[in-house]
Formats: structure tokens, sequence, C-alpha cells
């Protein structure tokens, strides 16, 4: 099983099930010799190992029905590593923003903070949307359009892991994975206004 494979179904259970995971996970992992060879042999860092990082979460009600929220990420020097800027309503979420601090890339930081994520969005039982762009490699007109096309692939791959799936040009989408709740009758069809709103409001 590849990392993404191992995220992706990691990704459709219950949060309580993600939860227990974590907490039984470093007990387990000590008592495979193979893993102690190879810790990221089987991605369970990324998938079921407590994260390294402690995350606080800040909402700001910005007009009606919409929250504006962010996720920032420190490690256990108290460092900011990288954060997620999102937008929320009764329905959706949409992830703006997934940032790791350039000197703290490589250590699986973003992982971590998707996983924070997606659990905010399980807690919520809501849908969730993001646009896949590689913002960090610079706009589309200043670099090679295959490096572009490089990094939007790794992208799609990257949020697929999580759950996410293609619904329209660069735009992804989640269902949520709720545990004992539904998702409400008006939100059963995934609806783009909360991106729309987003889009307005930045610009």
């Amino acid at each position: 099983m590849t990392d993404g494979e191992a995220r992706r179904a990691h990704s459709r259970r219950s949060l309580s099930e993600r939860i227990a995971d974590e907490k039984a996970a470093e007990a387990f992992a000590r008592d495979i010799a193979e893993w102690a060879r190879d810790p990221r042999k089987f991605d369970l860092p990324h998938v079921d190992e407590p994260a390294p990082l402690t995350f606080h979460r800040v909402e700001e009600p910005v007009g009606e029905g919409l929250i504006h929220g962010d996720i920032r990420a420190k490690d256990r020097s108290g460092r900011e590593v990288g954060h997620i800027f999102y937008s929320r309503n009764p329905c959706d979420i949409h992830l703006s923003l997934l940032g790791v601090r350039p000197e703290y890339a490589g250590r699986g930081y973003a992982v971590y903070l998707m996983r924070e994520f997606i659990n905010l969005q399980d807690k919520q039982c809501i849908n969730s949307t993001l646009e896949a762009v590689p913002l960090g490699v610079g706009e589309m007109e200043d670099i090679d359009p295959e490096l572009w096309k490089k990094n939007l692939r790794f992208l799609k791959s990257f949020y697929g892991s999580f759950g996410f799936e293609e619904v329209a040009g660069d735009l992804m989408a989640r269902r949520p994975s709720c545990e004992g709740k539904k998702l409400r009758p008006e939100c059963e069809k995934l609806d783009l206004s909360l991106l729309a709103r987003v889009m307005e409001d930045y610009d």
C-alpha cells in the first residue's frame, strides 16, 4: 500500500476510529521490527501516529452564515511551522490556503495539517472543497508550463489521498465521514456558492 492509498483509506474512516488508531499506533509500531528499521515504509507516521505538532484554531464570523478560520501548527519547541486558512458555512468548508514554512518543508507537516483539516470537516459533518493550484511555485505565466503541470499533478494526488475528488477543473471536493450524524438534507447536493463568496471576499 502506498502512502497515498493508506491516507485515502484512513480518511474514509470515522473520526473516533482515527483518534483510537493514533493512541494505539506508537505502542503497536514498537513491536514491529520492520517498521522500526524503516518508520515511513508503511506510512504510519502520517496515518496513525500522533502529530508532532500542536494546533491552534481561530474562527471569526465575517457575515451571515460565513466564518473565516485559521489553523496554525507549532512544533514541540513552539515554533510556528505552517497554517491552513479556510472558510465555512453550515453546509461547506473551503480550504483557501495550506502553507508550510520553507525551512520546515520535507518533514510531513502538510500531511498533519491536512489531517487536522479533515478531522474538523468530519466533526462538523459538512462537505469540503479546495482548488489544487500550485501557488508555492509562482503564477503559471512565470514558470515553465511542464513544471506547473508536474506540481499540479502532485497536488491533486496529495489531496486525493485524503479523499478529495476532482469535480470541475482544478476544483476538488470531499464528502465527510460523519459519525452518528448525517448531512443536513439541504447539504446533500454539493454547493459551490461558498467558493464563489470566498472569492468575492478576497477580491
